[in-house]
């Protein structure tokens, strides 16, 4: 058949491929390609066709051969093609043409060979991410333990000349000397956090839950934590607003403390030169909130749903403020561990609040 005979329109974008046909010269008058790329890429068809393409017209003379047309019946037939590709064919006939629709029969047995390779392709790819992971797992653990060691036996020497009783060392050196110690401190905090976030991200640490007198664990976090405060000159209160004097919870004390130190520690860096951390203990409805107030900058807004994030370190921090972005994501898995939630919330130049909400029975 010459598919040039009449004046042909193409019609684009519609939802599906089809063409419509003049009954009396069996002629394409309009056709659409634009739609069902896998039927493109079926049919070789292309969206730039000036003319109806001439599998167009095949499908025409199977349609004649296999299938008469009846003006009154809509009809659904299946052409099978050289490719074995199997085409749906639905004919809608009119009083002068007939529209002829386009769809590939999907084959349930090819779909499901391709659907295996795919997973297969998955799993295998699974496996080497697998491996990665478990490779920087070990990296992380050697290199944590290997820090550790010279680090400790710097800190050990430090102490011994910063107590020695009859020192001859100037203001100047025994400034210098406590910079040391605070500085190796918190390397080490940071060695600590990746040392945890390996073992967490690797395994599922067991609780070890038992009866805590949650007031007496803060205030035992309180003094751990002061060593970052000589220099800012930051001041800690905490409130207990319980009313239940020697409050106890059941929860796992040492994953509890490491939470509300890194808490804590976060409050005193990131405030402002004389400002204040005031820690709150409320019970509301069953559950134990910890709230821990600070005076510093304030996180942004925006910022908010991102700062529990692995590595995410606000852009608007002072860089010079020592941090690697593990402490608040560890914090946040330990929190839901315990079968609680941290939330937060700020204002720009007035302060932010982080809230540790724990069930008071752990099941």
């Amino acid at each position: 058949m010459n598919s040039k005979q009449l004046q042909v329109k193409q019609v684009k974008p519609l939802n599906e491929c089809y063409f419509i046909v003049d009954r009396k010269t069996y002629q394409i008058i309009e056709f659409n390609t634009t739609a069902n790329s896998k039927l493109h890429e079926t049919l070789y068809l292309s969206n730039d066709e000036l003319h109806p393409p001439e599998i167009f017209y095949q499908i025409i003379e199977k349609i004649l051969k296999e299938q008469p047309i009846n003006i009154n019946i809509s009809s659904t037939v299946e052409i099978e093609f050289n490719n074995d590709t199997t085409i749906e064919v639905r004919i809608y006939p009119t009083t002068k043409t007939f529209i002829v629709f386009l769809k590939e029969v999907v084959n349930i047995e090819e779909l499901n060979k391709a659907l295996m390779a795919s997973n297969l392709q998955l799993m295998s790819e699974k496996e080497r991410a697998d491996e990665a992971k478990n490779a920087k797992i070990k990296f992380l653990l050697q290199m944590s333990h290997e820090l550790r060691t010279p680090l400790n036996c710097i800190m050990g020497y430090n102490q011994l000349l910063l107590t020695e009783p009859d020192s001859y060392l100037s203001k100047e050196k025994y400034y210098q000397l406590e910079k040391i110690l605070k500085a190796s401190k918190q390397l080490k905090k940071m060695i600590n956090d990746m040392l945890n976030f390996a073992r967490y991200d690797n395994v599922n640490l067991p609780l070890y839950v038992k009866k805590i007198e949650i007031n007496k664990l803060i205030e035992d976090c309180i003094v751990e934590a002061t060593y970052y405060t000589n220099n800012n000159n930051v001041s800690i209160e905490f409130a207990d607003l319980t009313k239940h004097f020697g409050l106890e919870i059941y929860s796992d004390p040492e994953r509890l403390k490491q939470v509300v130190i890194n808490l804590l520690i976060n409050a005193i860096k990131y405030n402002k030169n004389n400002g204040n951390v005031r820690i709150e203990t409320k019970v509301i409805n069953d559950l134990l909130n910890i709230e821990f107030h600070d005076t510093g900058r304030g996180i942004a807004e925006k910022e908010l749903e991102d700062i529990f994030n692995l590595f995410y370190r606000s852009p608007s921090n002072d860089p010079t403020i020592e941090g690697s972005g593990i402490g608040l994501s560890l914090s946040n898995q330990i929190i839901h561990d315990l079968g609680g939630t941290i939330t937060v919330n700020s204002v720009i130049d007035v302060g932010s609040t982080f809230k540790i909400t724990l069930p008071l029975s752990l099941n």
